[in-house]
């Protein structure tokens, strides 16, 4: 009688999305010469730009962009919502984060090149006529969404943390940067970190995007990464489901964390982080040895699945 195998041959887990990809990685770490020529990084958090309110987010990028990178819709469907009275569900579904990028095309000694200009983030809501619209407490008005004192509070509050949005690091052709989020995690709603990482196809133009959740402790330390790396879609438009929690009412009134996104953004392949880059991958701030080590792992994952695909 055969005795079962209990164990996966290595060729049939680099056929496993989630494990190809994290052993991909772990060989990248700990065997392969890790390193992008002539790929300088900046590693000063500098605030991620803010989209100029008046650009409308349709289900393609503005002018003077070239990538909806990410545009979240929010609704309360999740926890508590018995309770939930018609101006808070209203309220928490108003506001879209919307990130864009710009991904320009030089030539370089006759040869054509591509590299991230900028990425911007913002905040759009339906406005009658013109449809998802990017607007800041100062423009809404003037811009025709007529937001009334409590909406026009949200609208701050959100405006307020969408100006901690920084950047870890940035090359030329890729960007990692950090944005703050209240998210359903461990049976409580958090405020932990979402860290994305925006590179560039040199040659191509291609833009991939990959982001990963941070745990946060009390004092706001990072401490580890929780979960997988999500690879992704493109230009993707995304139902944000809000767990409600009662328990963050106080006298009918929310507090910050009384509604949370149930998970950060699906990807269409996710994978593990070997432990020797997790330390990198959830380090607040980053080396330029650091950053070059990160970005450089994750353009391997990107060629790795790339030249299955093309088998």
């Amino acid at each position: 009688m055969k005795r079962s195998r209990k164990y996966l041959s290595l060729r049939e887990m680099l056929h496993q999305p989630m494990l190809g990809a994290t052993i991909c990685l772990f060989c990248v770490c700990m065997f392969c010469q890790i390193g992008s020529a002539g790929e300088d990084f900046v590693v000063s958090q500098d605030s991620v730009s803010i989209v100029h309110p008046g650009a409308v987010i349709k289900d393609a990028p503005p002018d003077d962009w070239t990538h909806l990178v990410l545009k979240s819709c929010p609704i309360a469907s999740a926890g508590d919502t018995d309770g939930l009275s018609n101006l808070d569900r209203s309220l928490s579904s108003s506001f879209r984060t919307v990130t864009l990028a710009k991904v320009d095309q030089r030539v370089v000694d006759g040869k054509r090149e591509f590299q991230l200009n900028r990425v911007g983030v913002g905040i759009c809501m339906p406005i009658e006529g013109m449809g998802d619209t990017v607007i800041s407490p100062d423009t809404q008005k003037e811009l025709g969404a007529g937001l009334g004192f409590l909406a026009r509070t949200v609208l701050s509050k959100i405006y307020t943390e969408l100006a901690k949005v920084h950047y870890v690091c940035r090359s030329d052709t890729s960007a990692v940067y950090d944005s703050p989020v209240i998210i359903r995690y461990e049976g409580k709603n958090r405020e932990m970190v979402i860290r994305y990482a925006l590179i560039v196809n040199q040659e191509n133009g291609k833009l991939i995007t990959m982001a990963w959740l941070i745990e946060v402790d009390s004092r706001g330390k990072y401490t580890d990464v929780a979960g997988d790396v999500q690879w992704l879609p493109e230009n993707q438009i995304l139902r944000c489901d809000l767990y409600v929690d009662g328990n963050e009412y106080t006298l009918g009134i929310p507090s910050k964390r009384a509604f949370a996104c149930v998970g950060i953004p699906p990807g269409k392949v996710k994978f593990g982080l070997p432990k020797n880059l997790t330390a990198i991958a959830c380090s607040p701030k980053l080396s330029e040895a650091d950053a070059e080590t990160l970005v450089s792992s994750l353009r391997r994952v990107i060629a790795f699945h790339e030249k299955k695909q093309a088998n």
